[in-house]
C-alpha cells in the first residue's frame, strides 16, 4: 500500500473512531468517517496529521489477517474501505466506503448497492461501468480495511453475550475469554445461525485434528453461535493414534470417526476391526469391519450415538525394544534386541567384549520394573516399624521383600562363557549393563585402628586385610564383621565369605554400649522371677 493510500485508510479509520465516540453505531461509523474525515476531499483525499496519528493506532488493534482477502469468498457490507483508484492521462484516489444500507457512492456515478455482494462480483460490476465513463484509463477497486460487525454468543459459554468480529474471522477464533467454551459445552453441534435463516454446522474437533476449514466457517454480520450442551459419543478404542471418546454429531460414519481418531496404529491393518452397537436398551451387536477398506472409501457406514469401533494389533508387531552397554567395552552405546541374540553373552560379543581394565567377575546388569507395581500394604507397613518393633517372622518378611525389589545382578563373563551357561539370562527391553573398571584394592573401615584402601592381593583373607589396616579396637565387636560385595552391594558375615575380592568393603562394627543399671535391673527382673517359680514348685510338692 502506498504512503499516499495508507492516509487515505488513516483518514477514514480516524473517522470511525470519532463516529464511535459520539455514540454512531458501527454501520454508521465509516460513513461518518468520511464526512468527519478532517480535510479529506472525494477527489484527493488529503487528511490530516492528526486524524493520521489517531488511526494509525486504530489500525494496531486490528486482529491479524491469515492472508489475501479472497475476494470471490469476501462479501462486502457496512463498514467496509475501497480505494478507487484511476490512472492514465490523470489519476485519481478515492476513497470509499460502504454506508449503513450497504451502498457505495461512486463519484459521477451516483449510488451503488453491494451489501452482501462478493467483493469480486462488485468489482467487476462497479468498474465496467466506470470504464464506459472513464474510457481510456486503467481503473482499479481494492478492499483496504475490513468492516467490524457484531456476532452474538449463547449456549455453554461463560458468559454470553455479544463480541465484534469481521468477516475475515472464523467462528472458532470467537470462544476465548469470556466467550471460552464450558466443561460440558458441544464442540461438533454448534449452530451458526444466519440472518437469512439459514444454519450451519460448526465442527470445532474436526478443524482441531483434521484442519477441515469447511466445518470452520467465517462468521457474517449479525450471526448468533448458539452452544448446546454435549450430549451423545462415539467411541474409537484400541489400536488408534487418538483412542477415546469422540461427540457424535449427525451424519458421522466409520471413516469419520477413524480419521478424528488419528487413524489406525502400525499393525492394525492386518486385524479385523470390531463395531458394537446397542440393541435396545441393553443388548449388544458386534459386527466385523474392514478398517482399511473403510479408510480406503469402501464399506463405509453411518454410526449411531453410543456406538464403539474396536482395532487390534499384536502386542509385539515392530517393538523396538534396546539395551545399553557402558563402562569398560570396547564398543559402548546401545544395541538392539532381535529375535534369537537377545541374551547377555551376544550382546557383549556385539560390544567387543570387556576391556583389559574391566572387572571381568562383576558383570552389572540392570533391570527396570515392568510397568506400575500393585501397592503393598503390608511392605508399607513394615517399612515404618524398627527392628525392635517387628517380630522375627516380619523381619523376614520385610528382608525378603527388600530383596524382590533389588534391581542390579551381578554375573562373572568366565561363567558367561560357560557351555549352556544359566546365568547367560535372556536379556530384556531396557536393560542396562555396566562393567566397572577393576579395583585392586580392599577397603577397610570401622573400628580398626587406621582404616585404609589395602591393596587387593589373590588368596589373603579378611582377617589379614584387618591385620594390614592396624587390627580390631578395643570398641571392636569382631564376631560381627561384615563384607560388602563390590558389584551387588550384598552384605555377609565375614565368616560366611570364602574368598575376599578386589573392590570388597570390610567393616567392623563398634561394640554396643552397655547401662550398669539396665544390666541389674534385668539381674533383679530374673532373679525374682526364678524365686518365684523354685517357690511355687515347693509348695505345690507339699
Amino acid at each position: 500500500m502506498s504512503r499516499r493510500l495508507r492516509r487515505h485508510a488513516a483518514a477514514a479509520f480516524a473517522g470511525l473512531a470519532l463516529a464511535l465516540l459520539l455514540g454512531a453505531g458501527p454501520a454508521a461509523g465509516p460513513a461518518a468517517a468520511i464526512a468527519a474525515g478532517e480535510g479529506v476531499t472525494a477527489a484527493s483525499g488529503e487528511p490530516g496529521d492528526a486524524a493520521t496519528k489517531a488511526a494509525e493506532r486504530m489500525v494496531a488493534l486490528q486482529q491479524p489477517l491469515a492472508g489475501a482477502v479472497d475476494a470471490a469468498r469476501y462479501p462486502l457490507g457496512p463498514g467496509d474501505i475501497l480505494s478507487l483508484e484511476l490512472s492514465g492521462r490523470a489519476s485519481r484516489q478515492t476513497t470509499l466506503v460502504v454506508d449503513a444500507e450497504g451502498r457505495l457512492n461512486l463519484p459521477e456515478m451516483g449510488v451503488v448497492d453491494v451489501s452482501g455482494v462478493t467483493l469480486e462480483v462488485a468489482r467487476n460490476r462497479i468498474l465496467a461501468r466506470l470504464r464506459g465513463v472513464y474510457p481510456g484509463a486503467r481503473v482499479d477497486l481494492r478492499l483496504i480495511a475490513l468492516r467490524q460487525f457484531k456476532v452474538y454468543v449463547a449456549g455453554q459459554v461463560k458468559t454470553p453475550g455479544v463480541t465484534g468480529a469481521t468477516a475475515a474471522t472464523r467462528a472458532s477464533e470467537l470462544f476465548r475469554g469470556a466467550l471460552e467454551l464450558r466443561e460440558d459445552a458441544s464442540r461438533r453441534n454448534i449452530e451458526l445461525r444466519r440472518r437469512s435463516g439459514r444454519i450451519v454446522r460448526v465442527d470445532l474437533d474436526a478443524f482441531a485434528y483434521l484442519g477441515s476449514d469447511a466445518d470452520d466457517p467465517y462468521v457474517e454480520d449479525g450471526d448468533v453461535l448458539l452452544v448446546p450442551p454435549r450430549r451423545d459419543r462415539i467411541y474409537a478404542m484400541g489400536a488408534f493414534a487418538r483412542p477415546g471418546e469422540y461427540e457424535y454429531a449427525p451424519g458421522d460414519s466409520l471413516s469419520d470417526l477413524i480419521a478424528l481418531a488419528g487413524g489406525l496404529m502400525p499393525g492394525a491393518e492386518f486385524h479385523p476391526g470390531m463395531l458394537v452397537r446397542f440393541q435396545g436398551d441393553r443388548l449388544l451387536d458386534s459386527t466385523a469391519i474392514d478398517l482399511p477398506a473403510v479408510i480406503a472409501g469402501r464399506g463405509d457406514r453411518a454410526l449411531a450415538p453410543r456406538d464403539r469401533i474396536f482395532a487390534r494389533t499384536a502386542p509385539d508387531f515392530r517393538t523396538v525394544r534396546n539395551v545399553t552397554v557402558a563402562g569398560e567395552v570396547r564398543l559402548p552405546g546401545p544395541y538392539a534386541l532381535g529375535n534369537e541374540e537377545d541374551r547377555l553373552a551376544d550382546v557383549l560379543a556385539h560390544a567387543g567384549g570387556p576391556t583389559a581394565e574391566a572387572a571381568r567377575t562383576r558383570i552389572q546388569v540392570f533391570r527396570r520394573g515392568s510397568g506400575v507395581a500393585p501397592r503393598d500394604i503390608e511392605f508399607e507397613r513394615l517399612s515404618r516399624l524398627n527392628r525392635a518393633e517387628m517380630t522375627d517372622a516380619e523381619y523376614t518378611v520385610f528382608k525378603t521383600k527388600l530383596a524382590s525389589q533389588q534391581a542390579a545382578f551381578v554375573v562373572s563373563y568366565e561363567e558367561l562363557l560357560a557351555d549352556s551357561s544359566a546365568f547367560d539370562v535372556r536379556l530384556e527391553d531396557g536393560d542396562y549393563i555396566f562393567l566397572e573398571r577393576e579395583t585392586q584394592s580392599v577397603r577397610v573401615s570401622g573400628e580398626v585402628l587406621r582404616p585404609a584402601l589395602v591393596e587387593f592381593v589373590p588368596g589373603r583373607t579378611g582377617k589379614e586385610y584387618i591385620a594390614l589396616a592396624g587390627g580390631f579396637t578395643q570398641r571392636a565387636r569382631r564376631g560381627d564383621v561384615r563384607v560388602t560385595r563390590a558389584g551387588s552391594s550384598q552384605i555377609l558375615l565375614l565368616d560366611d565369605v570364602r574368598e575376599i575380592q578386589a573392590g570388597d568393603f570390610i567393616w567392623v562394627p563398634e561394640k554396643k554400649d552397655v547401662s550398669f543399671w539396665g544390666v541389674f535391673k534385668d539381674v533383679i527382673l530374673v532373679a525374682g522371677s526364678v524365686a518365684t517359680v523354685i517357690i511355687l514348685v515347693r509348695d505345690a510338692s507339699r
